[in-house]
């Protein structure tokens, strides 16, 4: 079903959902949970700075267990919802109050950190001078240099001919 009450939120939950998970009576499962979400405002003097909202989420049954199963505090997480706003009487019985609730639709975790960016390869290559003695081959010469003991190794930095451009 198409509706135009949408919400999609991207935050992190501010406490852990298997805490607040709670079985009602009648056997369903309810949770209410809230997520930090940051957005840009400007300050009275027009200067930029971020801020945070913690809109308060409901899910019921599958999705509670589900959200308490999966997520933990702090987790990275998107969350698809429609608005529900009720109305209840005040404690005193005189006045009405009213509450806007998230009904989350949907919610999946996000990695928390970026992937890395890529970087250019680079290649160190440990090399030993190897010298020849006349009338030694090549083979015999690596060796006789791979039985002695190893000076110091000198790295070298190699690349390829595209690199070098």
């Amino acid at each position: 079903m198409f509706t135009n009450n949408n919400c999609k939120f991207i935050g992190r939950l501010t406490k852990s959902p298997m805490e607040s998970l709670k079985r009602l009576e009648n056997g369903n499962s309810f949770l209410s949970i809230s997520i930090a979400v940051k957005s840009d405002a400007l300050d009275k003097d027009g200067q930029p700075y971020q801020r945070t909202d913690y809109p308060q989420l409901t899910l019921w049954n599958d999705k509670a267990v589900a959200a308490a199963k999966d997520f933990g505090k702090g987790a990275l997480v998107e969350v698809t919802a429609i608005v529900q706003t009720r109305r209840f009487k005040a404690e005193d019985g005189t006045s009405w109050r009213y509450t806007t609730d998230f009904l989350v639709q949907s919610m999946d975790d996000l990695p928390s950190k970026p992937a890395p960016e890529a970087r250019p390869l680079e290649i160190v290559v440990e090399a030993e001078p190897v010298a020849l003695v006349s009338g030694e081959s090549h083979q015999s010469a690596q060796t006789s240099a791979m039985s002695q003991p190893k000076p110091s190794a000198q790295k070298t930095k190699s690349r390829s001919r595209s690199a070098k451009k």
